[in-house]
């Protein structure tokens, strides 16, 4: 899925035109004194006030040009966002323990990673195989892990969130800041030893999303 950022260039190039044009306009009726809120003044200031006026409007129309053409060229940098390969499938539980042998079981898993902490995210991770993604099972670890406030609404756990991959992550971000989503903090390394980051569910179709850069040297 390919999300086109042409919208978003043909307003900036539309504004790009008309504040300049807007600017000359108001420049040129100040100068003559055909606005009826100026002529009062012109008639009654010296020359020199009206000079800097003049000045003043014109570098205030610089400005906005300027602050324009930035956000143009901004847009104008971004690639093309293209949706990536869901990577897993993250799950809260109560206890890996527990759900390593639902996934075995009664899943059918034949490959099940061996559990590790993840500290700086306040978790304990185990990575469940399955023929096209993986199931990444996630425990709290310690009493300040995020997913607490998650497991006292689900207490039996329950899908957490999806990760797909990108190809750079600081373009991802940038991309969907551009979009208007919320980042929920800056990139970080994730439990595959890649940059990741989070979208809030709000921006994402109520779902929590993972963005995280392709691991390097993998198959996939």
């Amino acid at each position: 899925m390919t999300i086109s950022p042409y919208d978003d260039l043909l307003v900036g190039l539309v504004a790009l035109a008309l504040v300049p044009l807007i600017g000359w306009r108001v420049l040129r009726g100040f100068r003559e004194g055909r606005l009826p809120l100026y002529r009062t003044y012109l008639n009654r200031a010296d020359n020199g006030s009206r000079f800097g006026v003049l000045m003043a409007l014109h570098m205030l129309s610089l400005i906005a040009v300027g602050l324009v053409a930035a956000d143009l060229l901004f847009n104008l940098g971004l690639r093309d966002m293209k949706l990536g390969r869901l990577n897993h499938v993250g799950v809260a539980t109560p206890s890996i323990v527990a759900s390593i042998a639902f996934y075995r079981d009664v899943m059918g898993a034949e490959v099940i990673r061996e559990p590790f902490d993840l500290p700086a995210q306040g978790v304990k991770v185990c990575f469940v195989d399955t023929p096209n993604s993986q199931i990444e099972l996630i425990e709290p670890l310690g009493p300040d892990s995020p997913i607490h406030g998650f497991l006292a609404k689900n207490p039996a756990g329950g899908q957490h969130h999806i990760c797909y991959e990108v190809p750079d992550i600081h373009e991802a971000k940038a991309w969907f800041e551009s979009k208007g989503a919320k980042v929920l903090g800056e990139p970080r390394i994730g439990a595959h030893g890649t940059p990741i980051f989070f979208l809030h569910p709000r921006d994402m179709g109520g779902v929590l999303t993972e963005i995280m850069e392709s691991p390097k040297g993998e198959g996939h």
